[in-house]
């Protein structure tokens, strides 16, 4: 944006000097360079599937043979994180191995970043045999938009690398051909008859073409400033030897011309990924000045369909060392202002007429992050040069307002409490302080500047400078966790594991705790629920493989346990062991408090964050049922033995053995042909005389055998889902019926004796077997007699 002819202008104290060029204004701080320090280093931040859910994800694809729509698609958790990112870049039969198709999926950052580093997993996700492919032949891809990569494509190898081997023989090229560019050497290499490898070098440009034995992985020997590039063929002999794999995966963070930024091109995870997944890990890379993440994904089979989940990875965001003022120039002068930061200079869209810039807020250090307790007054301080009263600051809402000066930034967030007009408490020239604010629900705040000099401070624009960005910690309000009670406290298999998975919130973090409650709201209890571990606290961590719960981040899981003590040989210190709950059973509700909170275990009164509801079930045994097919059907149980059962809950018939802990039965499908509406769902729990009855209408279709009866806390949350029924109570036995009426008197089944009835049906069959008129006669004794016995 620079020409070689620019106004220049230093501020007195040669802490900054301004550059005029015919673009635009460039402000350079000098202090570090007067003290002879080396520019500050950025900060890593983290990037996760919750900050997935929310940027801006923009999906694109190349379609591949005609007749082909790639699919694509995300899988989202109810607190909005992004649990699955799902690519299936071939629908048809035939076809996409000569045309690949492709999907990329491109998601925005809220800040720019330099570097990236992290891990996520990938796995296949398609029916058949024929899995997923993460590699391309058994090369890297380079490029995001190669155009034949089912055919024909060039792999970065290495940079700072040449093959220059005997295994790799120079082939050309003649004079100067290939040298003007890289896009130029690779033709010259695709046009030669024996070219598979080029060396390129962009200072003092030059183009070296040769033809190795492999070129995927040739003898490379370090070599400045150069990068070596092998031209991968589907005819090559390498590519022959193996079974033919044309897809890919490809992870990076393009520029913002969708160029470059490559971290990752495939070839970790290798052919067919597992179902199970594969761990991608991303070393500390550095990209091009960038705000953007993408996925690209390319395979040849419909039945390859490949998924990306649980990603964590690390941005690096940049200390920026110079700002930019974008403004054409009509000539280069420039000049600072003697007492402040303030900047003139010429401005060809106001027709030559002087522009005067207030600079102050470079002064402000960028990056400021600070974190204050939910519902609790805090203040804050900013320290810069030519501060006045008129200045006037805003808070507002991190994720409607991604940066200063945009959208909203003049309009303070209703979530925050405190004075609205702006002004500073307490200040002088060189400091500001605000007092008296207090955030009233949880979330990522910014706090926008406006400087009062010159400025009417009424409009977004005016706000374009952040004196800091907050994290009031907090909890989701909607969790809803179900825990069995453990009827035994040993052995081991009698322990009941009771955690809480997927936890959501802002700032949460590991030691963050959540207590069982049972008072009217969170803190209102003077003392904890009386038998429960830990005084009914659990902390929060990041499980260990000894914990079999899979991967969570610290602050998203929660378990009652208790650390173990290293009295044995066998236990150290820093592991868990989960400890079994034992108390009757009860609805309590989920109190949250921060670590930073400091909150006393011992008192309830400190935990005043309402995160949801945890149910405790103490079910004495096994509920057990027997139904007849073609009959009635009904599961009861003691209310007293099923605490919290309740009228409203429902149970839902699925296949499945016995679970060795209810909770992680259910798995199984749903038994149709059964219930009110034969979807194998019961109707309502009714309660009579102290016993719970669930019906299950008429045996239709289901067939004989055991099945398992899984309950839904139906009366105080929606059972929708099969999921939902995800609690095993026991077992229902659909048995063969032996006596039907009027079914058996179609038989000619002779009178043996008189039998005890326990049904209807067998007792109007017994008297038909004995000759009587029986139940055929609905107003005879006989019938009136078989009618107080149940159906069968």
């Amino acid at each position: 944006q620079f020409s070689a002819q620019a106004g220049l202008s230093f501020t007195l104290d040669s802490n900054w000097l301004a550059i005029r060029g015919p673009a635009a204004v460039k402000m350079l701080p000098l202090e570090r360079v007067k003290q002879g320090l080396q520019p500050p280093t950025g900060k890593w931040v983290n990037f996760t599937g919750a900050d997935l859910g929310k940027s801006l994800l923009t999906w694109t694809y190349t379609t591949g043979p005609a007749g082909n729509t790639p699919q694509y698609g995300k899988q989202v958790h109810p607190n909005g994180t992004v649990l699955e990112l799902s690519f299936g870049p071939c629908n048809v039969t035939s076809g996409c191995e000569e045309n690949l198709p492709s999907v990329r999926v491109d998601a925005s950052v809220p800040f720019e970043f330099v570097a990236i580093r992290g891990y996520f997993l990938e796995y296949s996700v398609g029916d058949g045999d024929n899995l997923a492919d993460d590699c391309r032949g058994g090369a890297q891809q380079s490029l995001w938009d190669e155009k034949t990569p089912s055919r024909s494509y060039f792999t970065q190898l290495g940079f700072g690398k040449s093959a220059e081997g005997l295994d790799c023989e120079r082939v050309g090229p003649k004079d100067d051909v290939g040298r003007e560019s890289l896009e130029a050497c690779k033709q010259a290499c695709r046009d030669h008859r024996l070219c598979n490898l080029i060396n390129y070098r962009e200072s003092a440009r030059n183009c070296d073409l040769r033809y190795c034995v492999n070129a995927s992985s040739p003898k490379l020997g370090d070599n400045p400033d150069v990068a070596a590039h092998a031209l991968i063929e589907l005819e090559d002999t390498d590519e022959l030897l193996d079974p033919r794999h044309d897809g890919y995966v490809m992870f990076g963070a393009p520029d913002g011309t969708g160029q470059g930024g490559v971290v990752y091109g495939g070839c970790a995870a290798g052919p067919e990924v597992p179902r199970s997944g594969a761990w991608i890990v991303i070393p500390e890379t550095h990209v091009p000045r960038t705000s953007q993440l993408r996925w690209q994904i390319a395979q040849s089979r419909n039945t390859e369909i490949m998924a990306i989940g649980e990603v964590f990875l690390e941005l690096m965001q940049p200390v920026d060392e110079e700002y930019t003022i974008v403004e054409p120039a009509a000539s280069h002068a420039i000049a600072l202002a003697p007492d402040r930061l303030e900047i003139v200079a010429s401005s060809s869209a106001y027709r030559g007429n002087l522009a005067v810039w207030d600079a102050r807020g470079y002064e402000i250090p960028y990056g400021r992050n600070e974190e204050y307790k939910l519902k609790t007054v805090f203040d804050f301080t900013i320290q810069a040069s030519g501060l006045e009263e008129a200045d006037r600051m805003t808070i507002v809402d991190g994720d409607e307002v991604p940066l200063c000066g945009g959208s909203y930034s003049a309009v303070a967030t209703r979530s925050v409490q405190g004075p609205t007009h702006g002004k500073r408490s307490i200040g002088t020239n060189s400091f500001s302080t605000w007092k008296g604010y207090a955030a009233m629900q949880p979330g990522s705040y910014r706090i926008c500047f406006c400087g009062g000099a010159g400025e009417c401070c009424n409009v977004d624009g005016a706000f374009a400078t952040q004196l800091l960005s907050f994290t009031v910690a907090g909890a989701n309000p909607d969790h809803y966790a179900l825990c069995e009670v453990s009827l035994l406290p040993w052995p081991i298999p009698e322990i009941k594991i009771c955690k809480i998975e997927n936890f959501g919130g802002v700032g949460i973090q590991g030691g963050d705790m959540v207590m069982l409650q049972n008072g009217v709201y969170c803190g209102t209890m003077t003392e904890p629920i009386p038998d429960l571990p830990n005084n009914g606290v659990a902390i929060s961590r990041s499980p260990q493989g000894r914990d079999f719960s899979g991967s969570h981040v610290a602050g998203t899981w929660y378990r009652f346990e208790a650390e173990n003590v290293p009295d044995d040989p066998g236990e150290v210190w820093g592991t868990y062991d989960a400890v079994p709950i034992m108390s009757a059973g009860m609805i309590t509700k989920m109190c949250w408090c921060s670590v930073l909170s400091n909150c006393d275990p011992n008192r309830p009164q400190d935990f005043t964050v309402e995160a949801g509801m945890l149910t405790l079930v103490r079910l004495e045994e096994d509920m057990d049922a027997a139904c007849y097919m073609k009959g009635p059907c009904e599961a009861t149980v003691q209310l007293d033995q099923a605490v919290p059962f309740q009228e409203g809950d429902a149970i839902m018939i699925k296949t499945g053995p016995k679970p060795w802990q209810r909770i992680s039965g259910c798995f199984g499908d749903v038994v149709t042909g059964l219930g009110p509406q034969l979807d194998g769902l019961s109707g309502r729990l009714v309660a009579r005389s102290g016993t719970a009855h669930f019906d299950l209408g008429f045996v239709d279709t289901a067939t004989e055998g055991d099945y398992r009866m899984c309950w839904c806390q139906a009366s105080v949350r929606p059972c929708v889902l099969p999921e939902d029924y995800n609690f095993d109570v026991g077992k229902l036995a659909i048995l063969p019926a032996d006596y039907v009426w009027p079914t058996c008197s179609f038989k000619d089944v002779p009178f043996l004796s008189w039998r005890e009835w326990k049904t209807f049906d067998d007792c109007c069959c017994n008297y038909d077997e004995a000759g009587a008129v029986g139940c055929k006669n609905e107003s005879s004794y006989t019938y009136k007699l078989c009618k107080v016995y149940p159906a069968r």
